[in-house]
């Protein structure tokens, strides 16, 4: 026995006797999810080339799926489409990778590196059989698997009173591939838009970083995290059932790397910049939210015509205008629940799942304890002379500092994350070329009480160059409670930016007069 295959414990079987829509996005679902686990385990082995092989198989499966939802395609053709999404499902079964790759007697993947060609050749055999014979059983069990199966978790949803005031938006996410050859960030948050059509962000954001491979990770650009692919959660906290007909999903995808044509130095200075976004009205999914215990999407990515465009890109989405998808992505899929149970009993079904709060919180509960104050920077124009000589890369670093110019670590954060963090500095992306940066850049301070009436925020408004470093163009302050020791207001501040000092010390521009 020279190996042996080893086949996982899970299996997916489809019927598509009636070939409606729930059928077809519960099967591809459950597809992408034994794709997911599996790229979990190949993902610690360091095996690239069956981990991208894997991205590939969800990328084309979304892909068809994609084009079979094109409201513009006739009935025929869509029917035609429909077919090509279940061969494809059952040409790979959707039982992961282990009916792709061959594994050895240890169940590792085998390859060049542990396996000799005559060996490789058996297990290949041995893979293709077992592959055939899975396939011959899927399609003896397809009437196995019902469209109208239902758990008393769904009939207990269906039962739930419509009256209830508060409820709770769960999100799930299957995977992250939006085709850029970089590590990102994407940032998910509610919005609802204003009487004058602009959009208001009214949660924290929810942050998920990826590495260029797409896989979750811990901090910008870190290393790969396997455990964090069934941790891409979130809870959007007391919904009022009033705001349900103005409600956004907003999705924002940032690239994390160097400014430079050619990334070749580690010790390059990297930043993130505007890559493509999305935009949900879940306004329009209430009513399947309401009947069904959870509703399937796909988000589709766009990019923008111009970087200028990027900041109101949602907006503009809303209204109708057209952008192009992103290339090589085919888009988001994610899964809605809309629950409406109070938030700690949620939380205890769904333990360790993070939490967005509103910004502005519907109701303070017994024992509730938030100490956060939200800062969202819209952007600032350079005026002086010399700074307008040469067009900038603007991007704002935030800091909080007491009043003596000691650095207080820890008391900033982008949001609620699946690897919750505190950092020491907030960096937004870079406005390319410009000196009147358009922003709309959201961040969470947390100073204990007893510090806050000694501390400020300072921002340093930096020019990136292409390359290694930047130049420290200017920098402002917020002091965080006013003249009588109270918490700042709800409000728009308009700061002042002055010159850098020379041999700063001691947040001497706190006491000095500055130009």
């Amino acid at each position: 026995l020279v190996g042996c295959y080893v086949c996982l414990n899970f299996y997916v079987f489809f019927c598509f006797s009636v070939f409606d829509e729930g059928n077809l996005q519960k099967g591809m679902d459950l597809c992408v999810k034994g794709w997911r686990e599996e790229m979990k385990k190949i993902i610690l082995l360091k095996k690239l080339n069956e981990y991208n092989l894997l991205k590939d198989c969800i990328s084309q499966l979304l892909l068809l799926y994609r084009e079979y939802q094109d409201p513009s395609a006739s009935e025929s053709l869509k029917k035609e489409r429909r077919k090509k999404v279940i061969r494809f499902m059952e040409s790979t079964q959707g039982a992961g990778v282990s009916d792709i790759f061959p594994r050895t007697i240890t169940s590792e993947y085998a390859d060049e590196s542990n396996t000799g060609i005559v060996d490789m050749i058996t297990l290949t055999k041995i893979t293709q059989e077992r592959s055939k014979e899975s396939t011959s059983t899927t399609k003896e069990r397809r009437k196995s698997f019902s469209s109208t199966d239902t758990d008393d978790s769904a009939t207990s949803h269906a039962k739930q009173k419509q009256s209830e005031r508060l409820t709770q938006l769960y999100l799930q996410i299957q995977v992250l591939i939006v085709g850029n050859k970089s590590a990102s960030s994407f940032y998910f948050s509610l919005h609802q838009k204003s009487p004058d059509g602009k959009l208001v962000q009214i949660t924290e954001n929810f942050v998920i970083y990826v590495t260029k491979q797409s896989a979750p990770c811990n901090t910008l650009d870190g290393d790969q995290n396997p455990e964090l692919f069934d941790r891409l959660k979130v809870l959007f906290a007391d919904i009022p059932s009033s705001s349900y007909d103005n409600l956004y999903l907003v999705t924002k995808v940032f690239t994390y790397s160097s400014l430079s044509a050619q990334e070749k130095k580690s010790e390059e200075f990297k930043c993130q910049r505007g890559y493509g976004a999305s935009i949900l009205n879940i306004g329009e999914k209430i009513s399947d939210l309401q009947q069904h215990p959870s509703v399937q999407i796909n988000l589709t990515i766009f990019i923008p015509k111009e970087s200028e465009d990027f900041l109101n890109m949602p907006e503009k989405l809303l209204a109708g205008a057209v952008f192009e998808q992103a290339p090589n992505s085919t888009g988001i899929p994610l899964q809605l629940s809309l629950i409406s149970q109070e938030l700690s009993e949620v939380q205890a079904k769904y333990p360790n799942v993070p939490v967005c709060h509103f910004l502005r919180l519907q109701t303070v509960k017994p024992g509730m304890s938030m100490h956060n104050l939200f800062v969202v920077i819209k952007g600032g124009e350079l005026s002086h002379a010399t700074l307008l000589q040469a067009k900038n890369n603007i991007m704002i670093r935030v800091k909080v500092l007491d009043n003596s110019g000691n650095e207080l670590k820890g008391y900033l954060s982008p949001g609620s994350s699946i690897f919750p963090q505190k950092l020491d500095v907030i960096e937004t992306d870079v406005q390319m070329h410009e000196n009147s940066p358009i922003m709309d850049w959201m961040f969470s301070v947390s100073v204990p009480a007893d510090k806050l009436i000694s501390t400020h925020l300072k921002f340093e408004i930096i020019n990136v160059k292409s390359g290694k470093g930047y130049d420290l163009l200017s920098f402002a302050y917020l002091s965080l409670t006013s003249a009588i020791g109270l918490p700042i207001e709800d409000k728009d501040y308009q700061l002042d930016c002055y010159k850098p000092l020379k041999n700063e010390t001691g947040a001497s521009y706190l006491k000095e007069k500055l130009t």
